[in-house]
């Protein structure tokens, strides 16, 4: 005796393995890079159809941090975007957190964090020098990365952005 399954039977299969298929990868997204935090460290997720010189994105603590690098006349530029639901983001100075790191371990302050309040949803660019003091350049082109560092942020200890220059 064989047992006939009728079209619409296969259809309604069909649509709920589509369904919870696309339920399981929705919540591995989200959780699959909180996952990458350990130690309080956070490591860095890339998109894979994202170069390093555009948006990097690290999640930890429960707060998303997304990075690109600008191109600015006036020095080294950063759009930062910073996402939670569980932190109000308006006490985080940038400008007070975060460091450009040169391969030789050398670390530079921001000139500047610009940021409106925004809550949960907070963005802003911050910028730094790209000449010394005495108007050396800090960075030059071919020289190797630099590194945008943001430490205490959730709970995470260091977050690391890095660019070859």
């Amino acid at each position: 005796m064989t047992t006939r399954t009728s079209p619409r039977s296969i259809a309604r299969w069909l649509g709920r393995a589509v369904f919870a298929t696309s339920v399981s990868l929705a919540l591995i997204g989200p959780v699959g890079p909180a996952l990458a935090a350990t130690d309080g460290l956070a490591v860095v997720q890339q998109a894979a159809d994202v170069q390093t010189a555009d948006v990097q994105t690290n999640v930890g603590g429960g707060v998303t941090v997304k990075v690109s690098r600008l191109e600015s006349a006036e020095g080294l530029a950063f759009k930062i975007v910073l996402d939670t639901h569980s932190v109000n983001l308006d006490r985080i100075d940038l400008g007070q957190l975060a460091v450009l790191r040169t391969e030789q371990g050398e670390e530079i302050a921001p000139l500047a964090w610009e940021a409106p309040a925004g809550g949960h949803h907070r963005e802003g660019t911050l910028m730094f020098p790209t000449t010394t003091a005495d108007g050396l350049p800090l960075f030059e082109a071919g020289a190797g990365t630099v590194e945008l560092v943001i430490r205490d942020v959730a709970g995470v200890a260091e977050r690391a952005f890095r660019w070859v220059i």
